[in-house]
C-alpha cells in the first residue's frame, strides 16, 4: 500500500509542478488553457471561440493564500506526503531486515 501511496505521489508531484509552471507561463499548457482569443472580423467566428473557451483560465492564478498559488500548495503539500510516506518505508525496510 505504501509504494501505491507512493506512486500516486509522484504523478501528483508530476501534474502539480506542470500546472505551477504554465502559471507562470514556464511551461506550455493545453491548447484550451489560454485565455487569449484570435482576432477575427467574423463575428460567428468570435461568437464560436468564446463559446469553446474554457471557462476558467488554467494559465492564470484564480485562487492564492499569502502568494502561493493552489498549484503551488498542492506541490509542497505532495512533496511533504512523499518525504513522510518515503520515511516510513525506510523504516519499516529496516525493522523488516533486523528481525
Amino acid at each position: 500500500l505504501s509504494f501505491l501511496i507512493q506512486l500516486g505521489t509522484v504523478y501528483g508531484i508530476f501534474y502539480s509542478v506542470w500546472h505551477v509552471g504554465v502559471e507562470n507561463k514556464l511551461l506550455k499548457g493545453p491548447a484550451g488553457c489560454s485565455a487569449n482569443l484570435s482576432i477575427s472580423e467574423n463575428k460567428n467566428d468570435l461568437k464560436e471561440q468564446i463559446f469553446n473557451q474554457q471557462i476558467i483560465s488554467c494559465d492564470e492564478v484564480i485562487w492564492s493564500l499569502f502568494g502561493f498559488s493552489a498549484a503551488s500548495i498542492n506541490t509542497i503539500v505532495m512533496l511533504f506526503i512523499f518525504i513522510l510516506n518515503a520515511l516510513y518505508i525506510y523504516n519499516y525496510d529496516n525493522k523488516e531486515k533486523k528481525y
